[in-house]
């Protein structure tokens, strides 16, 4: 995903204006350019990541104009159903540092109406408890003429970029820990004594000093899984691959042979060039 939008958005935007009046487009780069490259990149990859993704527009504490990005999940976006999708109301659910209150921010054409909601406190997994009322505390006039938030979806369908690859990456995680886990866990194994007998006061001495004590001839073995470590691994990177293919990325640190040509190297970047440009 971050190769897919700096491959977007590694240049930043540049503006320029058809009228040939350079002192907006300086007006412009004079406000923007200081905030504008890294925002664009990260409400691209919220998009990515949700599927859509929405840039709030607001006036900061020194006047200035700014832009935050709010995905999803601590927001929400009306639209009028017409072809120009016209947002007729936006709500925007936050906390504050060192407050255990949830509040809500709603924007209107002109206004924004704050409410608290009460009766809901986030705990220390971030998470909410039962909502039982919603408070009004206030509200303000904005200078913006209409909905200061504007939806960004990725796609037509607003498809999250990850969609249908997410059973890959299930299956490649689930793989892995197994694997992980059959490694550095031995719970599943056994011990097998050859020759000898102990009886179950020996093993818990045996537990306690770390010790084993057998007679001559006497064997003492771990009785573990075996590993097919070549399945394993031909099975991650057939995973591995089908998820570069589906998601028409390259893989960079794949070793290409030192006499790959030019052309080769370009038709690898095709699929993603055009990913981009339906972008």
């Amino acid at each position: 995903m971050d190769n897919e939008v700096g491959y977007i958005l590694g240049k930043p935007v540049n503006y320029v204006s058809k009228s040939d009046n350079d002192e907006v487009v300086q007006k412009l780069d004079f406000n923007m350019s200081h905030w504008e490259k890294e925002h664009n990149i990260n409400l691209r990859k919220q998009s990515e990541i949700y599927g859509e993704s929405y840039e709030l527009n607001y006036i900061d504490s020194d006047g200035q104009f700014a832009s935050t990005v709010l995905t999803p999940q601590n927001a929400y976006v009306l639209e009028d159903g017409t072809a120009d999708r016209n947002v007729m109301l936006a709500i925007h659910k936050f906390t504050r540092r060192f407050d255990d209150k949830i509040y809500l921010d709603v924007y209107t054409d002109n206004e924004i109406l704050h409410y608290e909601l009460s009766g809901s406190k986030k705990n220390s997994l971030m998470k909410q408890s039962k909502l039982t009322d919603l408070q009004y505390i206030g509200k303000h006039n904005h200078i913006f003429g209409r909905v200061p938030v504007i939806s960004c979806p990725a796609n037509t369908e607003r498809k999250c970029g990850f969609q249908d690859v997410i059973s890959l990456f299930d299956a490649y995680n689930a793989l892995n820990s197994d694997l992980v886990n059959e490694i550095a866990d031995h719970r599943n194994s056994y011990l097998v004594i050859e020759n000898a007998k102990l009886e179950e006061e020996d093993l818990l001495k045996m537990k306690k000093m770390g010790i084993i004590q057998v007679p001559v001839g006497g064997k003492v073995t771990w009785l573990i899984k075996e590993i097919n470590d070549s399945f394993v691994k031909n099975e991650l990177d057939n995973l591995e691959h089908k998820i570069y293919d589906m998601m028409d990325q390259v893989n960079f640190n794949e070793n290409w042979a030192s006499n790959t040509s030019s052309l080769a190297l370009r038709n690898k970047l095709l699929n993603l060039e055009n990913r981009v440009a339906i972008r």
